[in-house]
Parts: C-alpha cells; sequence; structure tokens
C-alpha cells in the first residue's frame, strides 16, 4: 500500500512537472504561467491568465487579469490579487482589484480587497491597508497612510488631502486618529487641527483631543514662581491688592474668567499663576506673623511693665 501511493505520488510529480515545463516561456528573462499572458519586458514573474504588462520590467504579478490597467514602463512592482493593479515603479499592490484604476505613481503600498480600486489618477508613497480603503478618492493624492475598514475613501484631490493619516473602523464617521503629517499634528475624534483659536497662536500644538482627557497621571516641564521670593519682587501690599480686586474682579497678575472662556490658558501657566500666589501668600503670612509676634513682644513688655510698677 505504501508503494503504491509512493508510485503515486511520484507520477503526480512527474505530471505537474511536465505541466509546468510546457506552460513556462521565457521571453527576455520573463516567465510566465497562464495563458494570454504578455510577456513583453524582462525579468518578470507572471502567474495567472490574461496578465496585461506592456513592456515591463522586474514586476511579480499573481492573479486573474492582473494589470489590465497598466501602461509600458511598469517597474519594480509586485500584484497579487484578480485585476489588481500593475503601474509605475515600486508598488504593492495585494488584494482583489486593489490600484487598478491608478494611471501612474509609484512607492506605494496597498492591502485589501479593492484598497484604492477606484483611485483615478497618481498616487505616491501611500499606505492604504484595509477592504477598500481609500476606494473612492479621487486620485492625485500624496504621502497618505490609511487604515481601517473604507477610511479616507472620500478623501478629494489637490494638496490640501496629501500627507494624511486616517485610522478608523467606520468610513461614515469622525475618524478616531487623524493626522497632518505635514503639520506635525495629531487629532483624536477631530479632523480639525487649528493654527489659531480667537487670535491665539495655536502652531506649536500638536495633539487636538475632542471630548476630554482622562489620565492617571501627566508631567509637565516650564518655568516655576520662586522668584517671588526674590529680593527684588515687587509684592503689592494688601491694601494694593484688595484695590485691584475692586476694580477688576479678579486677582492682579491672574487671567479674567472673560480671557480664559474665550482663548483658553495653558496647563503650565495655570500651575506657575497659582503657584505664585501661594508664594505671595506665604509672604504675607510671615508678613502678618512678624506684626504679630512685634504685638506680642509689645503687650508682654507693657504687662511686664505694669507689673513691676505694682511692685513698687
Amino acid at each position: 500500500m505504501k508503494y503504491l501511493y509512493r508510485k503515486n505520488s511520484a507520477y503526480l510529480l512527474c505530471c505537474f512537472l511536465m505541466i509546468l515545463s510546457t506552460s513556462i516561456t521565457t521571453a527576455q528573462t520573463t516567465t510566465t504561467f497562464g495563458t494570454l499572458t504578455y510577456t513583453a519586458g524582462g525579468n518578470n514573474s507572471y502567474f495567472g491568465y490574461a496578465i496585461d504588462t506592456s513592456s515591463s520590467n522586474n514586476n511579480v504579478a499573481m492573479g486573474y487579469r492582473v494589470g489590465n490597467n497598466s501602461s509600458s514602463n511598469a517597474t519594480t512592482n509586485t500584484s497579487i490579487g484578480a485585476e489588481s493593479g500593475l503601474i509605475g515603479s515600486r508598488n504593492v499592490f495585494f488584494g482583489a482589484e486593489n490600484g487598478n484604476w491608478l494611471t501612474q505613481g509609484s512607492n506605494n503600498v496597498f492591502i485589501g480587497n479593492c484598497s484604492s480600486c477606484n483611485t483615478l489618477g497618481y498616487a505616491d508613497q501611500n499606505v492604504f491597508v484595509g477592504d477598500r480603503t481609500g476606494s473612492w478618492s479621487q486620485g492625485n493624492t500624496k504621502g497618505n497612510v490609511f487604515i481601517g475598514y473604507a477610511v479616507g475613501s472620500q478623501v478629494g484631490t489637490g494638496s490640501t488631502n496629501n500627507d494624511k493619516l486616517i485610522i478608523d473602523n467606520n468610513y461614515l464617521t469622525t475618524p478616531l486618529l487623524y493626522g497632518d503629517f505635514s503639520a506635525d499634528k495629531l487629532g483624536i475624534n477631530t479632523t480639525n487641527l487649528p493654527n489659531t483659536l480667537s487670535g491665539v497662536n495655536l502652531s506649536n500644538y500638536s495633539l487636538y483631543i475632542k471630548g476630554g482627557l482622562l489620565t492617571e497621571e501627566f508631567r509637565i516641564s516650564t518655568g516655576w514662581a520662586d522668584y517671588v521670593f526674590d529680593e527684588g519682587y515687587q509684592l503689592l501690599s494688601l491694601s494694593e491688592v484688595e484695590a485691584f480686586i475692586d476694580e477688576n474682579g479678579h486677582l492682579p497678575n491672574v487671567p479674567s474668567a472673560e480671557v480664559v472662556e474665550k482663548t483658553g490658558i495653558e496647563m503650565g501657566d495655570i500651575k506657575r499663576i497659582q503657584q505664585e500666589k501661594i508664594e505671595e501668600l506665604t509672604l504675607y503670612v510671615i508678613d502678618l506673623n512678624e506684626q504679630l509676634q512685634a504685638i506680642k513682644a509689645e503687650l508682654a513688655a507693657k504687662k511686664a511693665a505694669k507689673k513691676m510698677s505694682h511692685k513698687n
């Protein structure tokens, strides 16, 4: 029984090798396996029915009708999947109909069925991962990273739609993560990454969060308020502080509620200002304590003098 099994296996292997040897055609070092497959170009490996590459070089294509969108001079691409694209250079297309509407583009990685399948025009240096990711974008995109089901699919054309990061599992909602590589900015649950807010410059901010932030700990590194204890620090008197409050409705060197509501305030500034007021209060307490001690000493002296006068 084992002999018969080995004999049949050897026979099947020989048949496969014979079929392979008669089906593989070499044309300018291009290897093909399949029917109606073009053999122009050189150093290619094609496996599948009706692969169309039109004088391309150094490509690997596998699947039904791969490269039906191809033009000449497609080089160093890897395309796997039925009707996936084979265009430009140094692209990786993995998935059915992946990139098959591209007309040119290089250095892209498209992974997923129909990932970028309807992208018209050129696309350079993009990474699309997920079923139908970027599938309805209008082309001419560059430097984007889209991850998740159909995300980025409605991105239009033009430079404003380049260098974007989108990560989510649904294209119908505001993405969980949205970023702009060109501006080094990242948003969570928002696509609004402003540079100004009510006249305040926000260009140095990198992270924008909609809906609040809950964390166990955070650390800030900023200036501190120990300048209050410097010898030359001008500490207002309590009467001056009282007059300022009566006129302005808030402490000196503290923004008003109206200003904070309109423009916001940096966390570092909040901590520094609060520390400044704590240290000023400490100086006021020290001064009041000195006055209290002076009064107590004066009362003690009067009491002692009065006691001595009674003895006399």
